[in-house]
């Protein structure tokens, strides 16, 4: 029988699921479930109610409430008014977006009535997933000051919990909790990965985390996160002002290039962009904010900039986009079709991201003077790295209007002469006649 789980993979199957399992809390007709229900109060409580008197008890719970995924109200006593409040933010690939904050005024509110039937309050960030550094930068500040925390339950945790009803008589516990543990085994890397249509948004996180090597990723900001269950984003971020020509600018920013694993096995990617003034702690994410706003102007400037750079420099990779388009600058020209197989797709992914670094890279030295690309000396390339040498390849490749044709994979590639002697001779002599350029990657 197919696991309803694995077709159910949105954060409102999860919730309704949650709610399911939480309501079953006095089911006398299945014993297993309602051990079930009720050890999951504490999982989620630290063992807040290991000596609840149930028979004396109620348990509701309410979804979207003030905006809050799942809200539990737990009466130790029925006939009372008097109760606690947990609160569960559900996630399964998504971040925290400055929601907790939020929510703590809303909480804080209800605990401060003047019935005062509130007697405690338990939150929980619960992900089946991993925590990301956005998630552990907004439970940080979420709990600053507060009484009550955030307590995280992330997909070590959870299967921690769910282990024990892989064989639960419950068809619908049965299945979440076999679901739960498809992800751990992908968490622990074991992937089936022959059928790239049946793999699951997160396991595609995974595999892609494990592809990512220190030296693609450098010191610039990269995550994956699998959106909602729905499609897997890894999103790419290079900050190029404050560096270079714009080094005196008052606000920073950036683009992003995001790829997208479209129904499995289908790969697209857009580049976007954003400004920020920091003192201000203003952010603008398309045109229209940067054109409603004064200390923006500049950067209005700079986009139109950015964007005739890649319509004239980009080797063909972005289709043309508009200078009023929203969010975005535009999407990769060439669709690479069906991935056939995960080197495949690991190719490609590198591939683009090696390409944007060095477009990102040659739209910061523009107009810089003594910046221009030029032939090194053998003293200069000695000294580089092979990540180096590599990254500076690609960037010549793209200044020159060279397309990125062919990645080769090289295991511990600084341990390997001739590769590093081909990098080295391009460098200090780079044949501006070739129109094609092999480039060398390794991982780890």
């Amino acid at each position: 029988m197919k696991n309803l789980f694995e077709y159910a993979t949105k954060e409102l199957s999860q919730d309704a699921f949650l709610r399911w399992l939480i309501e079953n809390w006095n089911e006398s007709d299945d014993k297993e479930l309602q051990r079930a229900s009720r050890g999951f109060l504490d999982f989620l409580t630290d063992n807040a109610y290991s000596h609840l008197d149930y028979e004396k008890a109620k348990i509701v719970t309410y979804a979207q409430v003030a905006h809050m995924d799942i809200t539990i109200d737990v009466f130790p006593d029925k006939d009372k008014k008097l109760h606690d409040i947990i609160v569960i933010e559900d996630k399964t690939g998504s971040s925290e977006h400055n929601q907790l904050v939020d929510y703590n005024e809303t909480l804080r509110k209800w605990k401060n009535q003047k019935d005062g039937n509130v007697r405690d309050i338990h939150k929980v960030f619960y992900k089946s997933g991993y925590l990301s550094d956005q998630d552990d930068k907004g439970i940080k500040k979420a709990n600053e000051g507060e009484e009550s925390t955030w307590k995280t339950k992330d997909i070590r945790d959870i299967w921690k919990f769910f282990k024990d009803y892989t064989n639960a008589s419950s068809d619908v516990l049965r299945d979440y909790s076999r679901y739960i543990e498809r992800l751990h085994k992908a968490d622990i890397g074991e992937i089936e990965e022959g059928n790239l249509e049946k793999l699951l948004p997160f396991e595609w996180e995974c595999l892609i985390n494990k592809w990512y090597p220190v030296s693609v990723l450098g010191k610039d900001e990269a995550w994956v996160s699998s959106y909602q269950g729905r499609y897997v984003s890894i999103c790419y971020r290079i900050d190029f002002l404050n560096k270079g020509v714009y080094k005196r600018e008052s606000f920073t920013g950036g683009a992003t290039l995001e790829i997208f694993i479209r129904e499995k096995k289908w790969f697209s990617a857009v580049l976007h962009h954003s400004f920020k003034v920091p003192e201000r702690d203003d952010r603008a994410w398309n045109i229209y904010d940067i054109e409603n706003k004064d200390h923006f102007k500049r950067a209005e400037e700079l986009r139109n900039e950015l964007v005739e750079f890649i319509n004239n420099d980009s080797s063909g990779y972005f289709t043309k986009v508009k200078k009023d388009a929203f969010s975005c600058f535009g999407k990769i020209k060439e669709k690479p079709g069906e991935i056939k197989d995960l080197k495949e797709a690991e190719k490609l992914i590198k591939e683009w991201i090696l390409w944007f670094r060095a477009l990102v890279a040659n739209f910061d030295k523009r107009g810089n003077t003594g910046t221009q690309f030029k032939p090194l000396t053998t003293e200069e390339v000695s000294k580089m790295t092979v990540q180096e040498l590599i990254q500076r390849s690609v960037e010549i490749a793209v200044s020159k209007g060279f397309r990125l044709v062919v990645i080769e994979e090289i295991e511990k590639a600084e341990q390997n002469t001739d590769r590093r002697q081909d990098l080295e001779e391009f460098l200090e002599h780079p044949d501006w006649s070739e129109n094609t350029l092999v480039l060398m990657m390794y991982t780890h």
